[in-house]
């Protein structure tokens, strides 16, 4: 089973009591940072996991006194974030407050291919395995097999807004090569 997942997703947010909170996806995990401003103490923190903003659960936790008279750096792993959809982190700063909340989106494409959101729209992305950045052919058909577009890049994913532009159903075949050719299909709405 092929493996991918999207990198270099990097989101910031403020709070009263931290310098700043920053949170990476890597390896199908969220890296989140943070620094605690000088003069600030805590005992305790949590690292919080939502799949919005308004329900949280504890994924991790740094036991004991945060924060110093110096400005502290932490960091912290999600090793189990919900793929293909927003992740909502935040910090729980003890008894004393929340971060702000950090969203971003896991990747994580299991079966080769992954169109996310689908059905399709402007906005959405076709994600696929392309680790080594090899040369990619993607060819969209209409429902009667006539060609609609026939694009090459080197990228793992691409906008389908700029290729598709009428709701209908339409099969692609995805080439790389040494590859064999990967066929499928998506609704455009």
């Amino acid at each position: 089973m092929l493996v991918f997942t999207l990198l270099g997703i990097v989101t910031y947010g403020q709070s009263s009591y931290l310098k700043h909170i920053k949170a990476t996806v890597a390896n199908e995990k969220i890296f989140i940072s943070w620094t605690t401003k000088a003069g600030f103490t805590c005992q305790d923190i949590f690292i919080e996991l939502g799949k919005d903003s308004l329900k949280f659960k504890k994924v991790g936790a740094i036991y004991g006194w945060c924060g110093d008279t110096t400005e502290k750096d932490y960091g912290f792993v999600i090793d189990s974030p919900f793929y293909n959809q927003l992740n909502f982190v935040r910090i729980k700063l003890g008894d004393i407050g929340y971060s702000e909340i950090v969203q971003l989106r896991v990747i994580s494409v299991r079966n080769k291919v992954a169109v996310i959101p689908h059905p399709a729209n402007a906005n959405t992305e076709l994600f696929f395995n392309n680790p080594f950045h090899k040369q990619t052919t993607i060819t969209f058909y209409n429902s009667n097999g006539q060609i609609i577009h026939t694009l090459e890049t080197s990228k793992s994913s691409i906008l389908l807004g700029e290729y598709l532009t009428n709701s209908s159903l339409y099969l692609y075949i995805l080439e790389q090569e040494g590859e064999p050719p990967i066929v499928g299909k998506l609704v455009y709405q």
